[in-house]
């Protein structure tokens, strides 16, 4: 498409007056100093929030080992797992790929596993500046303060070293837009290419998923930048149609080559399953529409509770008839469109956070507006109300809460609570407090006064799980008796559900075989006298019925492993879900 005219954005600044003082001192700044200041906010809080984490927080059991599970028999040539998809075959192969590989690097552990997904948080950081600069060459400002609202966002932050399928995604929806800018920019070559080679990774990584979030924004660009007369409109979308169809035959020719013995006939074939299936909704439940309203503020806290930022866009209603700002937009609308209607996972709203903090960097660059005292005051509510809930859990007794939760909404509040600490909920409390009563009146230093909020939620958290939480979460023990039981001949069966939370941790060398309902779980101990099956529960320990061989914790509930003898000799009362 041909380059922006004459009163789109790139011009805005200068009709809309003299640039901002920050910009006039940032291009008399040495580019040395420009580089130190743009990347050691966004570095330092990512270097803070994955190193915290990988220390004190083990792997997640409904969210991160179960991708591990499928990394690892895959790693050992196991294709016949009969709980999990196949990683590569049912589920697409990148995110595997680039655990293997760091495995093959560092040696077979979760924490390299971890680092994976951090390293995509980390590069979507670089990309963005570069994205910020295609799209506004003249605003250095933008390219700085893009980087340090995407560091700064809630979903970043909480995601962080936590292995889900949306990672790879905010990385590749940048890449994707600074393609369709580089064509749209008069480099349709360069841009196709890019754009063609992010939508072959993506889907390598999240199949058809990649397709419809990547494609429509393509489709819209010609409207999105108000070029839809002669012959444009028709260059585009056949350079469309010719990186599309390349980046798919890509992503086949790429997968194929790296598994030749996958079969491709049937309806289960890889490049079904790749064109096909969308991984993004396998692991959780749907949720009702409203849930995603509420997940959007906390993905994008600090950002949409700053009265300041509101106050920008405001002032900055003009800037929105922008072809930049509108492409941004779009890109926005549509992952929240396909997260509602196909992945129906939190996490499938990550890759929104780009182009979102795109537009507050673009906003906040130009209508920064006068410095306010206070002005992070109702962004801190959210620590606050942290702060007491930490404090409440310590006042009152969790036992009273569980029996109050129970007769509201007739289920068991969590195993961990119990184990919070007062510590975590005074730090938080001195912490936020002294950021939200910060006055800085540089732009940029406001901007960094909100992006260190939500690290601070983090760094709490982080700090209770090593402090109380850990053992909870820590599958590693009961993980270690299942392994030991197998290396000694006894074969080891789990009850209702499993997710392959402990054959990573474990190295398991034999998968567990799940037992779906009581009567097949009897007839298991009946044929497997020395064998021994896990179970999950929760309640008080007071009322078992018999003792187990091993019993610990596995996040929400207890794990018990109860030797067959005991599950027999009881007639399976032992694997009640609670006692």
């Amino acid at each position: 498409m041909p380059a922006p005219r004459e009163g789109t954005s790139a011009a805005a600044p200068a009709e809309a007056g003299a640039a901002p003082a920050a910009l006039t001192g940032e291009q008399k700044r040495p580019f040395g100093s420009a580089l130190l200041v743009t990347w050691f906010w966004p570095i330092a809080i990512w270097l803070a929030v994955t190193i915290t984490t990988l220390i004190s927080r083990p792997p997640m059991g409904d969210v991160d080992l179960p991708v591990y599970a499928a990394a690892w028999w895959a790693w050992i040539g196991r294709s016949d797992v009969g709980y999990l998809p196949n990683a590569g075959t049912e589920w697409p192969p990148l995110l595997f790929w680039c655990i293997h590989l760091g495995w093959r690097l560092f040696g077979v552990s979760e924490t390299a596993a971890r680092l994976v997904a951090s390293l995509f948080g980390l590069a979507s950081l670089w990309q963005i500046a570069a994205l910020a600069r295609r799209l506004w060459p003249e605003d250095t400002e933008t390219a700085r303060h893009a980087p340090i609202v995407l560091a700064g966002s809630g979903g970043f932050i909480a995601y962080l070293a936590t292995t889900v399928f949306s990672w790879p995604l905010v990385l590749l929806i940048i890449v994707a837009l600074h393609g369709l800018v580089l064509a749209w920019r008069q480099r349709p070559l360069a841009g196709w290419t890019v754009f063609a080679a992010a939508l072959a990774l993506g889907e390598l990584s999240v199949g058809a998923a990649a397709l419809w979030l990547l494609l429509p924004v393509a489709l819209a660009a010609p409207w999105i930048t108000r070029d839809v007369n002669g012959a444009g409109w028709r260059s585009w979308y056949a350079g469309t149609a010719i990186a599309t169809s390349i980046g798919m035959a890509a992503a086949a020719a790429l997968t194929l080559a790296a598994l030749p013995h996958v079969a491709i006939e049937g309806e289960r074939g890889l490049l079904a399953q790749l064109f096909t299936r969308n991984p993004l909704s396998s692991m959780d439940l749907d949720q009702p529409w409203f849930w995603y309203v509420f997940v959007t503020t906390l993905l994008l806290y600090p950002w949409l509770w700053w009265t300041s930022l509101w106050s920008a866009i405001g002032r900055a209603r003009a800037e929105f008839a922008s072809a930049e700002l509108r492409l941004c937009l779009a890109a926005t609308a549509i992952v929240f469109l396909i997260a509602l209607t196909v992945g129906r996972q939190t996490a499938d709203l990550l890759p929104a956070l780009p182009p979102v903090a795109l537009v507050i960097a673009r906003v906040w660059t130009i209508h920064a507006g006068k410095a306010r005292d206070f002005h992070a005051a109702v962004p801190g509510l959210l620590a606050l109300f942290v702060c007491l809930f930490f404090f409440m859990l310590n006042i009152i007794p969790v036992a009273h809460l569980d029996a109050v939760w129970q007769r509201l909404f007739e289920s068991d509040l969590p195993v961990w609570l119990g184990g919070i600490s007062l510590a975590s909920g005074i730090t938080l409390l001195s912490g936020s407090y002294l950021l939200a009563l910060l006055t800085p009146r540089p732009g940029l230093a406001r901007l960094v006064q909100l992006a260190l909020l939500p690290v601070l939620l983090a760094l709490t958290v982080n700090l209770e799980f090593e402090i109380s939480l850990r053992p909870f979460f820590d599958l590693g023990p009961m993980a270690q008796r299942i392994f030991a039981l197998e290396a000694g001949g006894r074969p080891v069966a789990v009850y209702a559900h499993y997710n392959g939370e402990f054959d990573l941790t474990g190295r398991l060398a034999e998968p567990l075989q799940v037992l779906d309902d009581l009567p097949a779980a009897l007839d298991w101990a009946a044929a497997h006298r020395n064998g021994a099956i896990l179970s999950f529960f929760r309640g008080g320990l007071l009322h078992l019925p018999r003792q187990p061989l091993y019993l610990g914790h596995a996040e929400d509930y207890r794990a018990a492993l109860w030797a067959s003898e005991t599950v027999t000799g009881s007639s399976g009362t032992v694997l009640q879900p609670r006692f």
